[in-house]
């Protein structure tokens, strides 16, 4: 659980850096922080791979809900232009 709490954290942080992928990021994100949980839980052996992939999709979601959250205000400035 750790590993993979680990590959989500850091596709969630990759994905950040493409434009309109904003949905998939909080998706992969969230899905990373829950197997961080679950795997700080099971293994104790590899807790700071879970810590660490925890840690990477944490930040990865509160970038993506930024970046939604500025597209969402560009558009909305955007609409009130025209």
């Amino acid at each position: 659980m750790g590993v993979a709490s680990l590959v989500l954290g850091i596709v969630s942080l990759v994905l950040c850096l493409i434009p309109g992928m904003n949905i998939v990021i909080v998706i992969v994100a969230a899905v990373g922080i829950i197997l961080g949980a679950i795997g700080m839980r099971k293994n104790p052996a590899k807790k700071g791979l879970a810590v660490a992939g925890l840690v990477m999709s944490i930040i990865g979601f509160v970038l993506g809900i930024i970046v939604w959250a500025a597209c969402a205000a560009a558009v909305g400035t955007l609409k009130s232009l025209y």
